[in-house]
């Protein structure tokens, strides 16, 4: 058989197109779908019933359950109330009471069951009586207290005064009776401690000492009345009789007051709450058995809608079996033999053979156009190498950009640090450094971008500290949010990893350009960035950025195209390359992420940022920081005197070194080109080379390979010093027997660094002014007194809702100090803040000319 006759379609049917005949097939399966779906419909219904059924008595059980917890809590408060009689708990527990009626007013409302609406009435009935128990017990302890307060501790303290001045007089008259007082004296101080005693700890031997001691007294008293002199000393006695029978009565009152308000909370109270827990979980088994009834009922309508549809759902099976082995044999076949063709093709055998191109429907169509591919990819093919040649071209640019950019950035920070610059010209200088910061990072976009194309990026996968990371974004843009008057806020879920594997450079450049936008694109309002892990049935989790504000928004029109190269989203903004979001979706995906928008004018922009989440096993050190902008320092006196050889073909590069290191007193001479550095080398023998890599009539890297064929080559430090980005031109540098890297531009501190890391050069250190401060006992750390009243009263009545919002508006200007609080604050050491802040007033810390953490 010829290939001809294998690829003409057989049948009446050939002729039609591949729709009709599909259509035609396909149109009486529907019919007996149609037929399925009438029949699941009323199933259907009834489950979706049966199913929100199902969610308002989860719902409930919810509810009931909640109650139960509050309840929990409420007895647990009122315990705690007994033991320390505190006013802020009698505040919280009223609270609760009233939290918790609302809670069973509104189950109450909602409940269709007799039965459960008879639980829950005399559940209420018992609350009630529960709270108005709870409010007497409060009112016993108060009398209990002015008892002592009000009598049994003044009447002590006015008694020993009368007998202290008696004392002195018989003393003086009669020893003995002096000594008889002396004993009633003791007496009555051992009365009031085991009152003081009982008061604390209400036991019935306590009660009975304090009496026996208190008749002792009463004795002792009678015995030096006997003895009585003169008016005076009987006036005193009888004085001292009335005040230990006004003493014995306030003493009863506590002891009355004190088994009253114990007998409600340990006895009524307790009663109480049993019940109230009893009848809950009488409420709650109730609602179970509802739940369990509903699921066994659902289950077994489930069932029977399963067979009927199984059943018509293999009669249409057959139907549709039998119809599709009729109409495959002219669309099935020549679609898989087009379909090997099209693998074929685009595995780049571009000579396959194309069949059925004689056909006049569908799969025609695809024979010809699978004709004009094989044309296309040839186009592609030839596109890709000039796009390839074009990031070439970029990356070389990007060098020749960067080694005047370097001339500028340098001599306008080396300017900047001159003592005799004048300060009006530190503006000035500030533009040129900005500006030139901002050429820098447009030519990082354009050269970022031509990498990707030229798929010259790869992940470089790492252990990251990511709660570091964003500490460190956070950072970047806190002060520009802040002078735009934005809520700027990076929130981070705890169950968010701290270490994760991935790239961190590419990670953090995704979130410096959405974030870079956001803050751009907003005038006011919030910006909102928030960090989590995304959890899926099927996939495994991952971490997901979503990043959110209040900004202009953008038009739907612009939203397909704003991932795509030098595409503003508001085209009335000069500023940027267009770039920062096409870098950022090509990031995400090469992390194996993905990035999606959500946008309306005038509400702001919501970006989904998905990431893989591999959770590393370590959380990595922090590379310490470096200082980027501050003058190079002088080297210390006495170290040996190195010679410095500077290989430099641009004449403001040598000028740059030249001044920075013999402003730091170093010996340095220069060279043009890698054919003069040659020759110093070989009539000066320099202890450290500065070599750069494009060169006139002699490269860097040739000349690096003689110099270490000369005698001490080997043993002479040589730096590479270029402006190129691209990373396989690095790595043939590091390849070539050099002991360094530097890149353009690099700043002042880079230079001191090379020399302290190739030479072993020390510099004189800079006092950065940096004080550790001691926040676990806050021992410096203040608060001016004005702030003192925002915390008191909060903190007496326990009020946990305004001691955080008094501590809100202390962080803005005292932040260390409130994160201190807010640490004790959520541990419940409202003791410890109150002692903090009675010693920092006690101190004199917060005098006006201390010095303030906060402040600097």
């Amino acid at each position: 058989m010829t290939t001809e006759a294998r690829h003409r379609a057989p049948g009446a049917l050939a002729n039609l197109p591949i729709g009709p005949r599909i259509g035609l097939g396909f149109s009486l399966v529907l019919i007996a779908l149609i037929a399925v779906t009438l029949i699941d419909h009323m199933g259907l219904q009834h489950s979706n019933e049966q199913f929100r059924r199902s969610e308002w008595l989860t719902a409930q059980t919810d509810t009931i359950l909640d109650i139960e917890l509050r309840m929990t809590d409420l007895q647990r408060r009122v315990l705690a109330f007994t033991y320390s009689g505190y006013s802020g708990i009698v505040i919280r527990v009223r609270g609760l009471v009233t939290e918790l009626r609302q809670r069973m007013e509104e189950v109450n409302d909602n409940l269709d069951n007799p039965e459960q609406r008879q639980l829950l009435t005399r559940m209420l009935e018992l609350f009630e009586l529960y709270a108005h128990n709870f409010d007497r017990a409060v009112e016993e302890r108060k009398r209990h207290d002015r008892w002592t307060d009000e009598g049994l501790t003044p009447l002590n303290a006015r008694a020993v005064v009368l007998i202290q001045r008696l004392q002195q007089t018989l003393k003086r008259e009669d020893p003995a009776i002096g000594a008889t007082l002396t004993f009633g004296l003791e007496d009555l101080l051992l009365a009031h401690q085991d009152a003081l005693a009982f008061q604390n700890t209400p036991d019935s031997t306590l009660m009975q000492s304090a009496l026996a001691r208190l008749n002792a007294f009463e004795a002792h008293l009678k015995q030096v009345a006997q003895s009585a002199q003169d008016s005076g000393q009987t006036q005193s006695i009888e004085e001292l009789n009335a005040l230990a029978e006004q003493y014995r009565t306030a003493f009863f009152g506590m002891v009355r007051s004190t088994r009253a308000y114990l007998f409600l909370i340990y006895v009524v109270m307790a009663g109480e709450a049993a019940e109230l827990d009893r009848l809950a979980d009488t409420l709650r088994d109730c609602t179970l058995a509802q739940q369990s009834e509903l699921r066994r009922k659902m289950d077994q309508d489930i069932r029977t809608a399963r067979n009927i549809t199984l059943s018509l759902s293999g009669l249409t099976i057959l139907l549709t079996a039998a119809l599709s082995w009729r109409i495959a044999r002219g669309i099935t076949r020549p679609l898989i033999l087009m379909s090997n063709t099209l693998t074929q093709l685009s595995e780049g055998q571009m000579d396959a053979e194309i069949p059925y191109g004689d056909r006049a429907d569908e799969i025609g169509a695809m024979a010809k156009a699978a004709n004009i591919f094989r044309e296309e990819v040839g186009k592609k093919q030839r596109a890709e190498a000039a796009n390839r040649a074009k990031s070439l071209f970029l990356a070389h640019m990007s060098h020749e950009l960067r080694t005047p950019l370097n001339a500028i950035l340098g001599f306008s920070e080396l300017i900047a640090h001159m003592p005799s610059t004048p300060s009006e010209q530190h503006g000035y200088l500030r533009i040129i450094n900005h500006s030139g910061n901002h050429l820098l990072d447009m030519i990082n976009d354009i050269l970022d971008m031509s990498k990707i194309e030229a798929g010259q990026f790869e992940a470089q996968i790492a252990q990251v500290d990511l709660r570091q990371l964003l500490d460190d974004v956070t950072s970047m843009f806190a002060l520009k949010a802040e002078q735009k008057g934005l809520d700027f806020r990076i929130e981070c879920s705890a169950e968010v990893p701290r270490a994760i594997q991935t790239d961190a450079g590419k990670l953090r450049q995704i979130l410096i350009n959405l974030l870079g936008n956001a803050i751009k694109f907003t005038d006011r309002g919030h910006i909102r960035a928030t960090i989590s892990v995304e959890h899926s049935e099927s996939d495994p989790p991952t971490l997901l950025c979503e990043i959110k504000d209040s900004g202009r928004g953008i038009p739907p029109d612009r939203l397909a195209s704003i991932f795509e190269p030098f595409v503003q989203i508001d085209t009335s903004e000069r500023e940027g390359t267009g770039l920062g979001l096409a870098i950022s979706k090509r990031f995400a995906t090469l992390l194996g992420g993905s990035i999606e928008v959500e946008s309306a004018v005038g509400t702001g922009s919501h970006f989904h940022l998905r990431l893989p989440l591999d959770i590393a096993e370590h959380v990595p050190a922090s590379p310490s920081t470096q200082t980027e902008f501050l003058p190079m320092a002088q080297p210390e006196p006495n170290q040996p005197a190195y010679r410095i050889l500077n290989v430099e073909d641009n004449a403001n590069n040598r000028l740059l070194l030249e001044t920075l290191l013999k402003a730091a007193g170093l010996d340095l001479r220069t060279a043009t080109n890698g054919a003069e550095g040659v020759e110093a080398f070989r009539q000066w023998h320099p202890d450290l080379v500065l070599m750069d890599i494009r060169m006139p009539v002699m490269d860097g890297l040739e000349a690096t390979r003689r110099i270490r064929a000369l005698p001490g080559g080997k043993t002479c430090r040589i730096v590479a010093i270029t402006a190129s980005s691209l990373s396989a031109e690095r790595e043939q540098i590091l390849s070539a027997d050099f002991d360094g890297f530097m890149s353009k531009p690099y700043r002042n501190r880079d230079v001191q660094s090379l020399l302290e890391q190739h030479l072993g050069l020390k510099f004189q250190e800079q006092d950065n002014n940096c004080e550790t401060f001691n926040t676990e006992s806050g021992s410096h750390l203040t608060l001016p007194k004005d702030l003192h009243s925002l915390l008191t009263e909060p903190l007496i009545l326990g009020d946990a809702k305004r001691i955080e919002a008094a501590l809100d508006n202390i962080e803005p200007k005292h932040p260390a100090v409130a994160a201190m609080l807010r640490d004790w604050a959520a541990d419940y050491q409202y003791q410890r803040i109150l002692s903090w802040l009675d010693d920092d007033n006690d101190s004199g810390r917060t005098h006006n000319g201390g010095h303030h953490p906060d402040r600097g």
